[in-house]
C-alpha cells in the first residue's frame, strides 16, 4: 500500500514539476540570411524535421494547393487549433509555431511551420523532454499532411 501512495505521489509532484521544465524549444530561428528558420532535432529520437539531412530525423515536406502561403498557414492553423490541448504561440505570414500538451502528464511538444516556397511547407515537430517519443511526432506531422489534402484551397 505504502509504495501505491508514494507512486502517486511521485505522479503528482512530476505532474507539476515537468511542464515547468523548458520554456520553449523552438520558434524565433533566423538562417544565416535573417530569414526565419526550423530549429534543429536533437540527438535524440523524440523529432521529425523536413530539413533533417540524417534518415532518423527526416520527414518530407508537406505539399498544398495553396498557392499563398499565408493561405497555407491558415489552413494549417485551423487545423492545430481544432485538436485538443494545443496553442499557437508565433504566427506571422510564413511560419507558425504551435505547442500540443499531452492530457496526463502535461508534457509539451513543440510543432513549426515554415512557408518557404510556393504550396511547399517545411515541418518539424518535437518533444520538449525526454528521448523517445514513440513515433508521436511523426504521426502528428502525417495527420496534418493527410488533414491539408483534403482542405480546399482558401
Amino acid at each position: 500500500m505504502l509504495w501505491i501512495i508514494l507512486f502517486v505521489v511521485a505522479l503528482l509532484a512530476a505532474r507539476v514539476a515537468i511542464p515547468r521544465l523548458g520554456k520553449v524549444a523552438a520558434g524565433g530561428v533566423v538562417d544565416s540570411n535573417g530569414q526565419p528558420a526550423l530549429a534543429q532535432c536533437p540527438s535524440s529520437p523524440n523529432c521529425r524535421s523536413s530539413e533533417a539531412t540524417d534518415e532518423s530525423h527526416k520527414t518530407t515536406r508537406i505539399s498544398t494547393s495553396f498557392a499563398s502561403p499565408d493561405d497555407a498557414l491558415n489552413a494549417v492553423s485551423r487545423l492545430i487549433l481544432a485538436e485538443p490541448n494545443t496553442r499557437i504561440i508565433t504566427r506571422n505570414e510564413t511560419y507558425l509555431h504551435a505547442t500540443w500538451r499531452s492530457r496526463w502528464m502535461g508534457f509539451v511538444d513543440d510543432l513549426e511551420v515554415l512557408a518557404d516556397a510556393p504550396g511547399e511547407l517545411q515541418v518539424r515537430s518535437a518533444s520538449r523532454l525526454g528521448y523517445a517519443d514513440f513515433n508521436a511526432n511523426g504521426e502528428r506531422i502525417e495527420r496534418l499532411r493527410r488533414a491539408l489534402e483534403s482542405v480546399p484551397e482558401g
